[in-house]
């Protein structure tokens, strides 16, 4: 009876975790926004060590990434990095004189932020970026112990927008194991999206109707010689379960994209604009 009893606490227990993942809210834009960015360039040969994490609760990012490596004697590394970490919410841009901003001399509504697609008057506006291009090659033995053969890079990097902290629950995880890599990659996530509820007719200025959505999309172009892949998932409790999982081992181009997307359809009734969704 003692173990019955103990048996029910714990599916309570578990019940109640899982219920109020599943009730979590989408997330709100912090009232004081803050933001992180870097920029860097390094190239060079001997050996490589790259570690950071990128957790910011409010707005639901959490980012981890590791890499390391030899270049050996004969090889080389060379890599730019540009990211921003931003609290602020999408932009709402209008165009003058109620002109489109995809076509200036087309009568039409105002212009207003298209967070899929963008204008230069509308750029669109992400919550995380991280733009990233690495060539490599290793050759020859280890630059720091000549006893040890080199000419190796390892990477593990992974994408999360926790649904625990009111993000979509979506995850990508990159790793690779490399004698030779030719990398470029762009990584955005958009978790303070706004609902815009005014009723507008886009049939005279743009084809596609622009909406608000949360978003995480990895794009990433890979050359190289060893081992490379991906996993990734969008999970919500008893409704969605999306998991993905590709690995190359040899010699392989990949050009790959994957987006996780989610509209957001209702105001936030404790809120005004321009604090976000419910």
């Amino acid at each position: 009876m003692k173990k019955i009893g103990i048996m029910l606490a714990a599916l309570i227990i578990t019940m109640f975790f899982v219920g109020a993942v599943a009730a979590m809210p989408a997330n709100n834009p912090p009232d004081q926004r803050e933001k992180f960015r870097e920029d860097s360039a390094v190239q060079g040969s001997g050996e490589i060590y790259y570690y950071k994490k990128v957790l910011d609760k409010a707005i639901a990012v959490d980012v981890e990434e590791q890499m390391f490596g030899d270049t050996g004697g004969n090889g080389s590394f060379a890599m730019t990095i540009h990211e921003v970490l931003n609290e602020g919410i999408r932009l709402n841009c209008s165009a003058p004189n109620g002109m489109c901003g995809d076509s200036p001399n087309v009568q039409g509504p105002p212009d207003i932020h298209d967070p899929i697609y963008g204008n230069a008057l509308s750029p669109v506006m992400t919550n995380f970026e991280c733009d990233k291009m690495i060539q490599f090659e290793g050759i020859g033995p280890s630059i720091v112990d000549p006893n040890v053969q080199g000419g190796y890079l390892e990477g593990l990097a992974t994408y999360n927008s926790p649904g625990f902290h009111g993000g979509l629950n979506a995850q990508v995880t990159e790793h690779y194991r490399v004698m030779e890599l030719q990398k470029d990659e762009t990584v955005t996530m958009t978790t303070t999206a706004t609902f815009d509820g005014q009723d507008r007719d886009w049939t005279n200025c743009k084809r596609a109707a622009p909406y608000n959505a949360n978003e995480l999309n990895f794009d990433t172009k890979n050359a190289f010689v060893g081992t490379w892949g991906t996993e990734s998932s969008w999970k919500k409790v008893c409704t969605k379960n999306i998991q993905h999982v590709q690995q190359f081992t040899g010699t392989f181009q990949v050009d790959k994209n994957l987006m996780f997307k989610e509209e957001v359809t209702e105001p936030c009734p404790e809120k005004d604009e321009p604090h976000g969704d419910c």
